[in-house]
């Protein structure tokens, strides 16, 4: 009986303290989590205004990636340096989703061609998640149905998932009807990458041109400006 009771004061004592650790955990997330989101808002604050709903608070840079674009020409982080690139996710089979997705990036290219200066404007990229079905003729006749300038890539995989895991969306294949045909379940944002490459703002269809265009406006001119202060600031300290 002695050990018995030994027993349970032991299981007790053990319990207490994961309790009083569970109290502590809770205690310091409490404690953590208004220092967290004031830092995330912060962060956010320094942007313009008109951006902050779709701005990143970290930019995210890309790490390589090896894709294969609608003209069987590879297709990688060196065919983004330089240019800012609305990037959306996809396949051609999508019979709703994408045609209209893309059908609105048409009409803001159209819209920017009018109101952005030529070395300015963005490219358009279109990622097909489905490379069984989307080889590079299928991708590339999609693709100019809506606008010739338009790119479109995909690839094995493997590397179209190791490309989806640095924007953080999925895809998943539904399963097949009677005559083998299948849709496909994809994420639907689209995102904004800066010349150096870093996934800077996320948009959520269906999006407004004039207000699109303002955000990407403003975007460029915050950019310039900081890399003007850093370019000051780099001379000043060499003088």
């Amino acid at each position: 009986m002695e050990h018995v009771a030994e027993t349970q004061d032991q299981q007790k004592f053990a319990f207490h303290k994961v309790a009083l650790w569970l109290v502590g955990v809770l205690l310091l997330l409490a404690l953590l989590e208004p220092i967290v989101y004031n830092d995330i808002f912060n962060r956010k604050n320094r942007y313009p205004e008109s951006v902050r709903e779709v701005i990143y608070p970290e930019l995210k840079p890309l790490q390589v990636f090896s894709l294969v674009d609608d003209h069987n020409s590879a297709f990688g982080v060196d065919q983004l340096k330089g240019r800012w690139t609305f990037v959306v996710f996809g396949y051609t089979h999508c019979p709703d989703i994408c045609p209209a997705t893309l059908s609105q990036l048409t009409r803001l290219n159209r819209f920017m061609n009018e109101k952005v200066k030529d070395e300015l404007l963005p490219q358009f990229l279109f990622i097909s998640v489905d490379p069984a079905r989307d080889k590079v003729k299928a991708l590339n006749e999609y693709i100019n149905y809506f606008d010739n300038g338009f790119i479109a890539a995909t690839g094995s995989m493997r590397n179209l998932e190791d490309f989806e895991d640095q924007f953080n969306v999925f895809h998943r294949y539904d399963k097949p009807n009677s005559d083998g045909s299948y849709a496909v379940t994809h994420s639907a944002e689209i995102f904004l990458v800066d010349p150096k490459v870093r996934i800077v703002a996320k948009f959520t269809p269906p999006i407004s041109t004039q207000k699109v265009t303002q955000q990407y406006q403003d975007l460029m001119k915050y950019f310039a400006m900081q890399k003007k202060q850093v370019k000051q600031n780099d001379q000043n300290i060499n003088t």
